[in-house]
């Protein structure tokens, strides 16, 4: 009985994760206290946090511990349930406490806090990777990519990439449209994609240019290899897509100082479509004005975002261009794009429209440098909705089966302090291997908020100083592995050190 009520805790605490964080993020700062027997501590803690979650806590314990026949009106419910309510929970700390005992945690505690803090770091992470967790960063080759983890089943993986996995993905959207007397191909065309994928995800490497460049073409043969027996596969699939691609048609949207894409829309996209080509530098007086909107250390603020992707054969004209935020942009790729891309690779006939959605408020300030790029802000679009669909050819007539509705968000900041123009004095680079616990505190993100604690600081720099001790180790890997390293974190600081990796003026190294 005990194990199925731990199950049926874990999986309500993973079902409920986004609106329990400030509470899983209290029960790990307090773990120690608990399995410490400092039971002062930890309810203190604990009993601040359910103050903000009590119908959830209520929920908890009415559904997963077994409080029932709750009454239908609240003053019923607190005078019935406030008894076993305080029950309940005294009976859920003694059981984790005799638990702890019974397992030696305490003792181990006492003797050292070693095994513990490894512990609690696997928690950690376990923890951020079921919130979600998801950051960008730039590789030392200037490559942008994200970082976020992922849920395999009981396992949690690290995964660095815009998408790990699209043909599989697409394949898995696909599958509820095919009909079983295929499922024959299908379960074909998904080995082959799991192949592409983790060839794709394969690092490439070599001791110097020569077996770098080879390295990187016989990787390049390999996914064209496998393409080319997904093909043969996916005929029985989708069909013979050999035939032309339609042409694209756009809307546009007047900003009165030019233009910017609002509408695309492909009836048939396949693999034989016209060449795209990268987004022009033309002047347009409206993205100029909002162009002038960087990022702490310099980076462009928005980027000039294809309607239809350049690999798709979109063309970087500003009929199918629209502006968007750096996180906008990076998510409309790894959820959408990757996804319509590995459809038409893989031999299928794609129906794609995508639409950028106007009308945002104008907004002004009295600060003169920021007045023209609110008012000109009022021409970004707030949402891009995408479509996408593969179409079958059944006895002539082309039907359509639905694959994917996507709204991806184009967010902007809206607080002054989170403008940074092109003339502003950039952030001083600060390389955290030899930087002070004051200079690492003034560490902001993009909006210019504070994201390291004074404490925190001087964590990271004591991790460092222990770092050159270590005659056995030169740097740490990720900022993870920094994360890792410090002592009984909390997830909401190991969290704010990952974040550190979207800010290109903080080194690890």
């Amino acid at each position: 009985m005990e194990l199925h009520a731990f199950y049926k805790i874990t999986m309500w605490f993973i079902n409920n994760a986004q609106r329990m964080l400030e509470l899983v993020n209290t029960i790990v700062d307090s773990a120690a206290d608990i399995v410490a027997h400092n039971l002062a501590g930890a309810s203190a803690k604990v009993e601040n946090a359910m103050a903000k979650v009590v119908p959830i806590a209520i929920g908890f314990l009415a559904g997963v511990i077994g409080i029932g026949n709750l009454s239908k009106k609240v003053g019923d419910i607190i005078d019935r349930v406030k008894v076993p309510i305080t029950k309940a929970i005294d009976w859920v700390v003694d059981k984790a406490v005799a638990f702890a005992d019974k397992l030696g945690i305490t003792k181990m505690i006492e003797k050292g806090t070693k095994w513990v803090q490894d512990k609690v770091a696997k928690i950690t992470d376990k923890v951020m990777s079921l919130l979600g967790l998801k950051k960008k960063f730039k590789s030392d080759a200037g490559e942008t990519h994200t970082l976020y983890f992922d849920t395999k089943g009981q396992d949690v993986e690290l995964m660095v990439a815009s998408n790990p996995k699209p043909y599989t993905e697409f394949l898995e959207l696909a599958e509820k449209n095919i009909p079983e007397a295929k499922k024959e191909y299908l379960n074909k065309a998904k080995v082959i994609a799991d192949n592409i994928d983790k060839t794709k995800r394969q690092p490439v490497t070599g001791s110097n240019d020569a077996e770098t460049e080879k390295a990187k073409k016989d990787k390049q043969d390999a996914i064209d290899g496998f393409l080319k027996e997904l093909a043969e596969v996916t005929k029985h699939l989708f069909g013979n897509a050999d035939e032309k691609s339609d042409p694209v048609k756009l809307d546009t949207y007047d900003t009165k100082d030019g233009i910017f894409g609002e509408h695309m829309r492909i009836a048939k996209l396949t693999k034989n479509h016209d060449p795209g080509s990268v987004p022009n530098t033309d002047p347009h007086t409206t993205y100029d004005i909002i162009n002038r909107r960087k990022y702490p250390g310099g980076a462009s603020y928005y980027v000039r975002g294809h309607l239809l992707n350049e690999h798709l054969g979109g063309l970087g004209e500003w009929n199918n261009l629209v502006p968007l935020t750096r996180t906008a942009n990076s998510e409309h790729e790894s959820k959408v794009e990757s996804i319509v891309k590995a459809g038409v690779n893989s031999g299928a006939i794609m129906k794609y429209t995508v639409t950028a959605v106007y009308g945002r408020s104008p907004r002004t300030t009295e600060n003169e440098s920021l007045k023209e790029i609110m008012m000109a802000e009022q021409h970004v679009p707030g949402v891009l909705h995408c479509s996408v669909a593969y179409l079958t050819n059944e006895d002539g007539v082309w039907k359509e089966n639905k694959i994917e509705n996507w709204a991806i968000k184009n967010e902007i900041g809206t607080a002054e302090s989170s403008y940074y123009l092109e003339d502003s004095k950039p952030h001083p680079e600060i390389r955290l291997y030899n930087a002070a616990s004051e200079d690492i505190a003034k560490i902001v993100n993009e909006n210019g908020d504070r994201i390291i604690s004074t404490t925190l600081a001087e964590e990271i720099e004591a991790a460092y100083s222990r770092l050159r001790e270590n005659k056995d180790r030169k740097q740490f890997a990720s900022y993870l592995d920094l994360a890792n390293s410090i002592p009984n974190i909390s997830a909401r600081n190991a969290q704010n050190i990952i974040n550190l990796a979207s800010l290109n003026y903080v080194k690890l190294k």
